[in-house]
């Protein structure tokens, strides 16, 4: 079976935090028996954040999208064998509720299928880390109107709701955000996943070099 690990590189910040990711992440792509592929935005999104929808163009049975900004623990056991043929993506809105609220807002802004949310579980997944079998590709497609709400996030849990795509909740194991979650007992986790400003990537490097003592 076909499987990708597949990221997004856009802009000299991502450039910059790619050469401390990409090796752990290129490794991890090697341990679960998958290609490494790296897209751009080149098709000049407004939005650069949106261009991970090109997912949609490639031809693989199953893909998992990390963003770049991940560090991957090499102790990280394989997740297209943890979640097999599954959608499986971090349902963020158990621990930050505060989400609903903006994505009741988005969908005021942009809801071209003129969908809402009453009868909407409150789910609301981080698009860090996604786990897509081939048969959901089809649904990731870039929209014709782009609005910059937490990227492409808002816009791709309204299309979920919308969908009503069976989404499994991935363990946060696999998407331990360091701004949701804290830094205690980080190093444990399997893919840590950084908010990119001065702070975090500091952290993002020691952490790497400390990770990387076990590749």
């Amino acid at each position: 079976m076909s499987k990708a690990i597949v990221t997004l590189v856009d802009g000299q910040k991502y450039e910059e935090i790619a050469k401390i990711t990409l090796p752990l992440m290129r490794n991890y792509a090697k341990k679960c028996g998958a290609d490494l592929v790296i897209l751009d935005n080149k098709i000049g999104l407004p939005v650069p954040h949106y261009a991970k929808l090109q997912i949609r163009n490639l031809d693989f049975e199953n893909i998992c999208f990390i963003d770049i900004d991940v560090l991957i623990n090499p102790k990280a056991p394989n997740i297209f064998e943890e979640y097999s043929n599954q959608l499986a993506m971090l349902d963020e809105g158990k621990y930050a509720p505060e989400r609903a609220m903006e994505l009741a807002f988005y969908n005021g802004i942009f809801n071209p299928t003129k969908f809402y949310l009453e009868s909407w579980d409150k789910r609301y997944f981080n698009t860090g880390v996604m786990l897509i079998p081939r048969k959901y590709l089809q649904y990731f497609k870039i929209p014709d109107k782009i609005q910059n709400s937490t990227g492409e996030q808002n816009f791709l849990n309204l299309l979920f709701c919308v969908e009503k795509l069976p989404i499994m909740d991935l363990d946060p194991k696999f998407n331990y955000q360091i701004s949701l979650f804290g830094k205690q007992g980080r190093l444990g986790m399997y893919m840590l996943h950084y908010t990119v400003d001065k702070q975090n990537t500091n952290q993002l490097i020691m952490d790497a070099y400390d990770l990387g003592k076990g590749v």
